[in-house]
């Protein structure tokens, strides 16, 4: 059987209840076994913003609040990262460029198969609704579709998402794209 793993990167800035409950329904949900967060630095379409919590808090607090959810498993790689370009003079102390999600996903992959379970792992990268709408200005979207077995796009009440209707007017997502929902009272904090 294969492990599907969910990749939900976030600038965890904070790392919200809503964050916790979209890790937490990707799994009830059986949409996968598990899931990789990957907080970042600084997210990449707020660059012009200073992040609000260190490294270190953002970490302490996704373990606070996901202490108690199985197969979650926190990835630090991009907190660490010392190699990217400077987005600004303010934020020229944190060394950090536009987060590309394609790096990360491709680092998971290599990962995974220098442990022999590349024929056992699918990526699904996980999310939002609105990022689905704006996916296809990501650096190397294609790459992402490519390299992932699909994406799982989270929907609110307010704006579902028709995934067969989505998938019929962008080909490039024929079979990728599943949905999930969340409670109502997270949806705005999300």
């Amino acid at each position: 059987m294969k492990e599907k793993i969910g990749i939900f990167g976030c600038s965890a800035d904070p790392f919200t209840l809503a964050h916790r409950e979209i890790v937490k329904q990707a799994i009830e949900q059986k949409l996968v076994d598990g899931v990789v967060i990957v907080p970042t630095i600084v997210d990449y379409h707020r660059g012009d913003k200073l992040p609000w919590l260190s490294s270190t808090e953002k970490i302490n607090v996704i373990r606070a609040l996901t202490h108690d959810i199985p197969h979650v498993v926190i990835d630090e790689t991009e907190l660490n990262r010392k190699d990217l370009i400077q987005l600004s003079s303010e934020l020229e102390e944190h060394a950090v460029k536009s987060w590309r999600f394609i790096d990360t996903l491709l680092r998971i992959k290599l990962e995974s198969m220098r442990f022999g379970l590349d024929k056992v792992r699918q990526l699904y990268p996980i999310i939002g609704g609105d990022s689905l709408d704006n996916f296809k200005t990501w650096f190397a979207w294609k790459d992402i579709l490519k390299q992932s077995s699909g994406l799982i796009a989270i929907e609110r009440d307010n704006k579902p998402i028709d995934a067969k209707e989505f998938m019929r007017n962008n080909s490039e997502f024929n079979g990728k794209l599943n949905t999930m929902s969340i409670s109502k009272e997270f949806e705005e904090m999300s």
